[in-house]
C-alpha cells in the first residue's frame, strides 16, 4: 500500500526551513525555502560553540555537512563526565554524563583494559593514558572511550625498565594533534639521587629519556622521617613546559624543547591526610590545590579543608593565595582529568547540577563535593551515582571531546 501523497508533503516539510528576508518589491516574494543543511554557517557556528557534547552527538546526525563542520569550530568546554571501571568483569566500562544524569555502559575486547596490572595514568581531552607491567616492560597506550573505530586506541613504544614505577605522567594535548607529547617521570625509591624523564610523540619507535637530579634527594636527612616525600601524581602542561611538584616542597620544570630541568623551592604547609593536584585554568594559570581530609565520622561523610594557591611567577615559581571571591563561578573537578570549569549565570542546567564555588573529587570508587575554602562535612555526588559507582569500582573524571 503506497503513502498518500499529503503525508509524504509534511513530510518533506519537516526537513526545509523557511528563511525570512525583507521584502523588497523588485525582487518579488523573499520567503526563501532551504533545507536544513544549507543553514547559514554563521548561523551553524553560533549553535555549535553552546552545545554540551550530549547534543553535539545528535547535532552530528542531521546530516553529513553538518557532521563535517564541527571540527572545524571552537567548541563550549564541557564539564566533565565520570567514566567507571568494571574490575569484576572487565569486559565493559560506564559512562555517566552528569548534566543530563544519563548512564551508558560499553562492552569491549580489548586485552588491555582487562589486565589486573592496568594503570590510569593522566586523563585529558577526553582520552585516557593507560599502562602495564608485562614482560619486563611498561606497555603505554592513548584510549579514547568516546569512539568506536579502531583511532579510539594508539599505542606507544615500551619502557624498558620495570624496576622504576611511572611516579608521574600526562601528556600536552590532544593525542591526534602532531604537537602532542607525551610525559613520564620515573624514580626509583623516594631518595634516589636520579630521576628519569622520557618523553615521545604519537608514532615514534622509542622513548628520548634523561636523567636528572632528584629534588626529593635535596631534603636534608633529619626532615625525611617527619615530611612526606615522592612526586604528587598530577602534572600540568603550560607554554611548552612540564610542571610538578613534590610533597616535600621543591617545584620542577622539564622544557620539551630545550630537554632542560629546573628545581625551585615552593613550599608546602601540608599535613599528613592533605592531597595535592596540580590545575590548569581556563585561563591558562596553574592552580595547586591543597586538600586535608579530617576522618570519617558516622555518617560516612569525610570532613574536608581546602586551599587554592596560583602560580604568579613561572620563572621564579612564586605562589599566591587565591581569594575565594576570585573563584565564585568556577568548579573544580579533581581525579582523573583536574579541571576548573566555569559556570555561567545562563547555564540553567549546569547550575542545577554542580552549583557555583564547589569541588568535585573522585576517591576510588566514591565522590564527594564541597565548597571552596571551606571546612565543611563534604557531601555525597548523587545517590544515584554512589550506588552505581560502588558496584563498577574505580571512577574518574572525563573530559567528553570537545
Amino acid at each position: 500500500m503506497g503513502i498518500p501523497e499529503y503525508k509524504e508533503e509534511e513530510k518533506m516539510k519537516k526537513r526545509r526551513v523557511v528563511v525570512q528576508g525583507i521584502h523588497n518589491e523588485d525582487d518579488g516574494d523573499s520567503n526563501e525555502e532551504r533545507s536544513w543543511s544549507d543553514l547559514p554557517e554563521e548561523l551553524r557556528e553560533t549553535i555549535m560553540k553552546y552545545l554540551y557534547f550530549s547534543y553535539q552527538v545528535r547535532y552530528r546526525l542531521v546530516c553529513k555537512r553538518w557532521c563535517n563542520s564541527m571540527y572545524q569550530v571552537t567548541l563550549k568546554q564541557q564539564p566533565p563526565w565520570m567514566i567507571m571501571f568494571n574490575y569484576k568483569g572487565r569486559s565493559c566500562y560506564t559512562l555517566y554524563d552528569t548534566l543530563n544524569n544519563k548512564t551508558c555502559t560499553i562492552a569491549h575486547k580489548l586485552e588491555f583494559l582487562q589486565e589486573k596490572s592496568l594503570n590510569i595514568l593522566a586523563c585529558k581531552k577526553g582520552w585516557l593514558l593507560l599502562s602495564q607491567c608485562k614482560e619486563e616492560k611498561f606497555s603505554l597506550v592513548l584510549f579514547n572511550p568516546f569512539i568506536k573505530s579502531a583511532d579510539r586506541v594508539i599505542k606507544l613504544p615500551n619502557l624498558n625498565d620495570p624496576r622504576y614505577g611511572i611516579n608521574v605522567a600526562t601528556f600536552s594535548t590532544t593525542p591526534t594533534s602532531s604537537d602532542c607529547v607525551i610525559f613520564t617521570l620515573q624514580v626509583h625509591w623516594n631518595w634516589s639521587k636520579v630521576c628519569y624523564i622520557s618523553t615521545c610523540r604519537v608514532g615514534d619507535e622509542a622513548w628520548i629519556t634523561h636523567s636528572f637530579q632528584n629534588p626529593c634527594a635535596i631534603m636534608p636527612y633529619f626532615q625525611r622521617t617527619v615530611k612526606r616525600v615522592g612526586f604528587i601524581p598530577s602534572a600540568v602542561y603550560s607554554e611548552g613546559k612540564f610542571y610538578c611538584q613534590t610533597y616535600c616542597g621543591y617545584m620542577t620544570v622539564f622544557t620539551v624543547a630545550e630537554q632542560d630541568w629546573k628545581i625551585v623551592y615552593a613550599p608546602l604547609d601540608l599535613k599528613i591526610d592533605s592531597e595535592v593536584y596540580l590545575v590548569k585554568s581556563e585561563e591558562g594559570n596553574i592552580l595547586r590545590i591543597e586538600i586535608c581530609r579530617k576522618g570519617l565520622d558516622s555518617e560516612n561523610l569525610i570532613r574536608c579543608s581546602n586551599c587554592i594557591n596560583r602560580l604568579i611567577n613561572p620563572f621564579h615559581l612564586l605562589w599566591e593565595r587565591v581569594v575565594d571571591n576570585e573563584l565564585s563561578g568556577k568548579v573544580l573537578f579533581l581525579g582523573g582529568c583536574n579541571v576548573s570549569v566555569s559556570i555561567s549565570e545562563d547555564d540553567a542546567v549546569a547550575n542545577r547540577r554542580f552549583g557555583k564555588k564547589r569541588i568535585y573529587a573522585c576517591w576510588g570508587n566514591m565522590t564527594k563535593h564541597f565548597k571552596i575554602g571551606s571546612s565543611d562535612q563534604c557531601q555525597p555526588y548523587f545517590k544515584d551515582h554512589d550506588s552505581l559507582s560502588q558496584k563498577c569500582g574505580r571512577t574518574i573524571w572525563i573530559e567528553p571531546p570537545y
